[in-house]
């Protein structure tokens, strides 16, 4: 896929958001990165919120997609690029842009922790876990934006998808909530000392890479998909 096309949809992500959706970015932006942390101070630099923030992108992604996926495009322009190439420019471009979101949303929180802060000196999160829940945050936006894409191609309209993949993080999140509260005591504290910054890279860095890995192949299938439909029937009459 040629880096051009990238950049010509990602100017046209930045077009088509609108002002309506400017304004909810900025509102989200708003509580993320000042309103919880002034909240909770230095417990925002907590392991817990650094994976939290990481998740944030994978929500606001799934809009985007859909919204790309489905847009018309001229023959000439999807002829141009290839469909294939042209609906992996669609979620690439969304995925980048929520990511970058969240890696400027996490940078102001801490930020503002240190601003709101007594503390003398400069407080960060310890390098390992900052680094690997921008890893994470990178690998699960790229997987949730892939997957969001094949049930756009699947969908009749925007809202159809849009709806298919909030009743899934629903439902995920839910899981999560669950296995918090009712999940058996000894693997939630393996969990808990495997997320301390000397262990977190062998335990975060190999489910990044397995979001990655899904990710891609789920993308891969969108493209051949809308390959697939461009040539039309096998047999026409």
């Amino acid at each position: 896929m040629p880096a051009s096309l990238l950049t010509k949809e990602f100017g046209h992500l930045i077009r088509r958001i609108g002002v309506r959706g400017w304004a909810g970015y900025g509102l989200a932006a708003v509580l993320f990165t000042y309103v919880v942390p002034a909240r909770y101070g230095l417990d925002f630099l907590d392991v817990y919120f650094m994976l939290a923030y990481a998740c944030l992108p994978s929500l606001f992604v799934s809009p985007m997609v859909a919204d790309s996926v489905l847009e018309w495009r001229s023959t000439a322009e999807s002829d141009a690029a290839g469909p294939g190439n042209l609906y992996i420019a669609q979620v690439l471009a969304a995925a980048v842009f929520a990511w970058l979101w969240g890696v400027v949303v996490l940078s102001g929180g801490i930020a503002v922790v240190n601003l709101t802060g007594r503390a003398m000196g400069t407080l960060l999160p310890p390098a390992p876990i900052l680094i690997n829940a921008i890893a994470l945050g990178l690998a699960l936006t790229l997987a949730s934006a892939a997957v969001v894409g094949l049930l756009a191609l699947n969908s009749k309209t925007a809202r159809e998808a849009k709806g298919f993949a909030r009743r899934g993080f629903l439902l995920l999140l839910l899981g999560v909530v669950m296995w918090a509260r009712m999940g058996p005591a000894g693997a939630k504290q393996s969990v808990e000392e495997r997320l301390s910054s000397g262990r977190i890279s062998m335990f975060v860095l190999p489910v990044s890479a397995v979001f990655l890995v899904l990710g891609l192949a789920a993308m891969r299938s969108g493209a051949r998909r809308k390959e697939e439909e461009s040539e039309g029937p096998l047999f026409k009459l």
